[in-house]
């Protein structure tokens, strides 16, 4: 998987941004708040469909612009494709080679990226919702029928906890046996995930690591079967269990909105029980993990976007990352060109960024 090209219209400070980027490793450098962020935020949007930073696609509207427009071009398997995104601040637009998509399921899968940022500690420090957005961003990339599913799922969660609102009991189990369908194709996805990355996630810990540690991830979740049907079962079983519960509370208390994963370090909880070393080396684990699991799947390597993350780790942990840039096409944002190491400099495009302008320029 390649990037050959992206364009930026009236997304945050960039008014117009074109540019051509190289199939190995390309570096963007500048000061903090210049738009180095944004430039790997516009190319996550076509593996996600979202903004891993923004809550709304209105956000990333340029202050002063109605709408804001953002085109990609990527090579998969010598296969060209053109992806393109409009969004307003009621919602977005998507094409795949000019012909627009009736849905987002529809237009994810064409491009897979892994992201890692210094703020991916928050997948060990934070709370589930953070550790169920990894699952979701990694899910949606290589499976179609998750991201419906999940669609689905969300869109019947919220029609439940209104009728749960309005104690309309009556309707509830109407809702409860389309939703439980969904929810239990997104329970059996993410567990036949985790069982796949969890031993690699153990493979790349070992090697980053000469001290004894154990690194363990596991999904909780709210309902267990041998099968989706059975899923299925035993998660409508579960909402009429807990009715009169989830009445008193005002909101549906079990599912997989619900559902978390545990990393544990040493057998020990990783956000409790672990320095702040052992978590970064267990979140680039996990995240060089993804990279293995996302080639499995699609027979090409994802594209690597590290935002800022250079700096953040030891030099052996450094090596690991780097052993990866070398396979894959890596677009790497920093605010201290030296900070990079000089043999990967040598092999870059490198591009400055500055008042909503990028510019290669040639360094040594």
């Amino acid at each position: 998987m390649k990037v050959s090209r992206l364009d930026v219209q009236n997304v945050r400070a960039y008014e117009w941004v074109s540019v051509s980027l190289f199939e190995g490793t390309n570096i963007i450098y500048g000061r903090n708040a210049q738009g180095k962020t944004t430039l790997l935020e516009a190319i996550a949007l076509f593996a996600y469909g979202r903004s891993l930073r923004a809550k709304s696609d209105k956000e990333l509207i340029r202050y002063d612009q109605p709408e804001a427009r953002v085109r990609l071009v990527c090579t998969k398997a010598d296969t060209e494709t053109e992806l393109a995104m409009k969004l307003t601040g009621k919602g977005k637009q998507v094409m795949v080679n000019r012909v627009m998509q009736k849905s987002l399921s529809a237009f994810l899968g064409h491009f897979q990226a892994v992201h890692f940022s210094p703020d991916d500690l928050a997948l060990i420090k934070g709370g589930p919702d953070e550790r169920r957005k990894f699952l979701n961003l990694a899910l949606m990339q290589i499976d179609p029928e998750y991201v419906e599913a999940l669609r689905t799922y969300n869109h019947l969660l919220n029609q439940r906890n209104r009728l749960i609102k309005m104690q309309d009991r009556q309707s509830l189990a109407i809702w409860d046996e389309t939703m439980s369908e969904a929810g239990a194709i997104v329970i059996t996805k993410r567990h036949q995930f985790v069982e796949q990355i969890g031993n690699k996630v153990v493979e790349h810990s070992k090697k980053m690591s000469d001290d004894v540690d154990h690194v363990a991830i596991t999904y909780k979740i709210s309902v267990k079967s041998e099968s989706v049907q059975a899923t299925r079962e035993a998660l409508f079983q579960a909402w009429l269990k807990n009715r009169d519960q989830d009445f008193v509370r005002g909101y549906t208390t079990i599912g997989p909105h619900r559902e978390d994963l545990t990393l544990a370090i040493n057998d020990r909880r990783a956000d409790t029980y672990s320095s702040q070393g052992q978590q970064r080396s267990f979140v680039l684990a996990l995240k060089l993990a993804l990279v293995d699991v996302i080639r499995e799947q699609t027979g090409e390597y994802p594209v690597l976007l590290l935002d800022d993350v250079l700096s953040e780790l030891d030099p052996v942990r450094q090596e690991q990352l780097m052993q990866l840039v070398m396979r894959t096409q890596t677009i790497i944002t920093t605010t201290q060109i030296g900070t990079i190491p000089v043999s990967l400099r040598a092999k870059a495009k490198i591009f400055h960024t500055g008042h909503g302008i990028l510019e290669e320029q040639a360094i040594s």
